[in-house]
């Protein structure tokens, strides 16, 4: 469906569309309304919903049969076009994998209030200049993370104007989620430099940028 997407660990099957209006029997919300429903027999250790029509909502919440609910594993990312919210379902969630024989997700604000979602936390950036010519930049993320690719990015300014982000690296973060790369800069001149971590719950989700001087000798 539009603006919908599910990626599923595990062997199984699952259906996932949306309601043209408020399912019946649901109360007290409004909102945009999706169904998500697996099969039976199926053994699926998680599944990730991601939602990116979402109207100006910013959590998905589920019906419990008496109430809306808010998902207890999400994440809402502003940054994206459009922003998306990414419910991360498995055995110990709520909802958790045995509630899915066709539960009813909303996406907008009951009123009881905003729901709490996790925030995306950015990688940081450490940038130095060791010695001439040498800019290291050293990427900082959690150890849940590790083992993604990091893209790096430098900002570029063609003739003087028309700046952009220009990609100029791609390594893997480690055991610790640490990733580390070194490049050559001209002497005297200055880098301003950026990364993201390739992952679906991160996507665009950038570095705050950092500059540094390059090293004359």
């Amino acid at each position: 469906s539009s603006g919908l997407s599910v990626v599923a660990s595990g062997a199984g099957a699952f259906t996932v569309g949306r309601y043209p209006s408020r399912p019946a029997g649901t109360t007290g919300f409004d909102g945009t309304f999706l169904d998500l429903r697996t099969a039976s027999g199926s053994a699926f250790t998680s599944i990730t919903l991601t939602d990116c029509s979402l109207n100006g909502a910013h959590a998905l919440y589920f019906w419990n049969g008496a109430k809306w609910v808010a998902a207890s594993d999400q994440t809402y990312d502003a940054t994206s076009k459009p922003p998306c919210v990414t419910v991360t379902i498995n055995g110990s969630s709520t909802p958790s994998l045995s509630q899915l024989d066709g539960t009813i997700f909303a996406a907008g604000q009951p009123a009881s209030g905003p729901a709490k979602h996790k925030p995306i936390e950015r990688p940081r950036l450490h940038a130095s200049s060791p010695k001439a010519h040498m800019v290291v930049l050293s990427v900082l993320t959690r150890p849940s993370l590790a083992h993604r690719w990091v893209i790096v990015y430098r900002r570029v300014t063609h003739r003087g104007h028309h700046a952009r982000w220009v990609r100029i690296a791609r390594v893997r973060t480690n055991a610790s989620g640490r990733a580390r790369v070194a490049f050559r800069v001209p002497t005297g001149t200055s880098a301003r430099l950026t990364a993201r971590v390739v992952d679906a719950r991160y996507r665009d989700q950038l570095a705050a940028p950092v500059t540094v001087h390059v090293r004359q000798s």
